[in-house]
């Protein structure tokens, strides 16, 4: 449907912000899969670069959709049927997370309504081998189908989450007869494609949230310790509010978190995503009064008077503005997305800011950009996600009428630090020498954080980083330092735990591994009334 099409980013100005020409036909890539309504829900990076993208596509009985594009925009030929392929739930399926396994496998989540007659809908979980064919050892002929509500009920959902052991998240909400929970609803289904026994009461956890019937989650996030962040919607006080419930790792509500495992914001409000930072504070994109906004709360769920104002920033573009996605880049950066509607037309909106919650500037001029597409239609980013180099990818809809296809836009982002040592201090202070502003030992930006510190969890040593600090929790009765590896080469890393601060009183502790890509270090709590941890990072010998 879409041959040449013309696009925008309102405003002039260099990158960061600007479309990447370097993908697609003017940074923009689509993919139609019939003649009639085509969506984009959800984006996953893939190891090699790629890009996969899932939604539905309304040809026929209404199906599970997946592209899967090159780095440079192309549809992907060794993925399907030039670079689609399509599954069926039943009627009206809908798949809303896609995410790529460590073995190349793809995981697609959503729903399908499985009987005629307004009733039956139910998760669906579809599980496909890495040229997009159907993997028959999932389920039935790569397939699985979770009846939460019962026969005659319908079952929603608008998110998905694999855990680093593989085993997949679903979620959102469950209808149920009078006398039974709605509201939130989580599934876990183990690689296997079976419900994990050990996750609420057979592999399902439902949470009533507010008036009967008014809750649902619509994102999710993993803290390190493995707990689970749930965000969504509920209905108080004829207020429809956005909301975080935790979940330690058996599916059971964390009653510590908040008020008996609730925290309610107070914006009426949609929720557009949830994130954990590295230092276990929480983000949450809402839309709220026709304008986005991000709260950032502290990890005891209070919001954080260090970010915005009231821990709250708000983006306005001028129209009615909708925010369906969140992404956080290895600056701390805060990228929104979604889209605004002004006039008879909608255009990709897209904003960052800082780790303050600040409009950061060097971000298309002003923070915030409007992509409209072509000279008619409507574009709107349903997700985003950050490329390994910076660059920002955002995929969703676009189209005119009841046309519509799969958009995949990449814009331009900060230039990424080499993760060379040397190459490192080059970067941010122009020598590769371990001496002056450089120096391992110096603190730069005074921030309490040595350079070589910074360097090793991938910070900015020009900037105040305190904040961002992976910090030490209480899980299973172990103390818990856990951090992504961030690729830092040159250095090692190793931690230490101690009753007191006496210097010699520290034992090492060992580098479990934790999930892939990850630094995981416990310490067992038991009869210990006060344990301390600590990072110890070091140059790491020469070869």
């Amino acid at each position: 449907m879409l041959a040449a099409l013309g696009l925008a980013a309102s405003g002039a100005f260099a990158a960061p912000g600007a479309l990447d020409p370097a993908f697609a036909p003017g940074g923009a890539a689509f993919a139609d899969f019939s003649a009639g309504n085509d969506a984009g829900n959800a984006l996953a990076l893939q190891s090699d670069g790629k890009i996969l993208v899932a939604g539905v596509t309304t040809s026929g009985s209404w199906d599970y959709a997946v592209a899967r594009f090159l780095d440079n925009g192309q549809l992907d030929p060794g993925f399907g049927t030039g670079g689609i392929t399509t599954a069926n739930v039943g009627l009206f399926d809908a798949a809303v997370g896609v995410t790529e396994l460590a073995d190349g496998r793809i995981v697609v989540g959503g729903s399908g309504l499985l009987s005629e007659g307004g009733g039956n809908r139910d998760y669906a979980i579809a599980r496909f081998l890495p040229d997009g064919t159907p993997d028959s050892s999932f389920g039935s002929d790569g397939m699985v189908t979770v009846d939460i509500a019962g026969v005659g009920f319908n079952d929603h959902t608008y998110a998905m989450l694999v855990q680093p052991d593989g085993a997949i998240l679903l979620a959102g909400s469950g209808d149920g007869p009078i006398g039974e929970p709605s509201g939130f609803a989580i599934i876990r289904v183990t690689p296997a494609g079976v419900l994990d026994d050990s996750f609420g009461t057979g592999g399902i956890t439902r949470t009533e949230i507010g008036t009967r019937g008014s809750g649902e989650v619509r994102s999710l996030a993993l803290q390190a310790d493995g707990r689970i962040i749930a965000a969504g919607d509920a209905t108080f006080d004829n207020v429809h509010v956005s909301c975080l419930v935790r979940y330690d790792s058996n599916g059971s509500v964390d009653a510590g978190f908040g008020d008996s495992g609730l925290i309610r914001t107070q914006y009426p409000a949609r929720t557009g995503g949830v994130l954990v930072q590295p230092d276990g504070k929480f983000l949450l994109a809402l839309t709220t009064q026709q304008n986005f906004v991000v709260v950032r709360l502290q990890a005891n769920g209070l919001p954080d008077p260090g970010f915005g104002t009231g821990g709250a920033s708000g983006v306005d573009f001028g129209g009615i503005d909708t925010c369906h996605a969140m992404a956080l880049d290895a600056a701390g950066k805060v990228i929104l997305a979604g889209s605004s509607e002004s006039g008879s037309r909608k255009s990709i909106a897209l904003a960052r800011l800082t780790d303050t919650g600040a409009f950061d500037s060097t971000f298309s001029g002003v923070g915030a950009l409007l992509t409209p597409v072509g000279t008619s239609g409507d574009a709107e980013a349903m997700d985003v996600a950050v490329q390994p180099d910076g660059n920002i990818v955002v995929a969703g809809t676009y189209g005119i009428g009841t046309a519509r296809d799969f958009i995949v836009l990449r814009y331009e982002g900060d230039p990424r630090p080499p993760r060379d040592l040397a190459a490192w201090r080059e970067f941010y202070f122009g020598s590769p020498d371990n001496s002056g502003d450089g120096a391992d030992t110096f603190d730069f930006d005074r921030d309490g954080i040595p350079n070589l510190v910074e360097f090793a969890l991938g910070l900015d040593p020009t900037r105040d980083s305190s904040g961002r600090l992976p910090a030490p929790r209480l899980a299973n009765g172990q103390l818990v330092l856990s951090f992504a590896d961030p690729g830092a080469r040159g250095v090692t890393y190793a931690a230490e735990w101690s009753p007191s601060l006496g210097d010699d009183s520290w034992n090492g502790v060992a580098d479990t591994a934790g999930p892939s890509g990850q630094h995981h270090f416990a310490a067992p709590t038991a009869g210990q009334p006060t344990l301390l941890m600590r990072l110890v990072v070091e140059p790491a010998p020469s070869p």
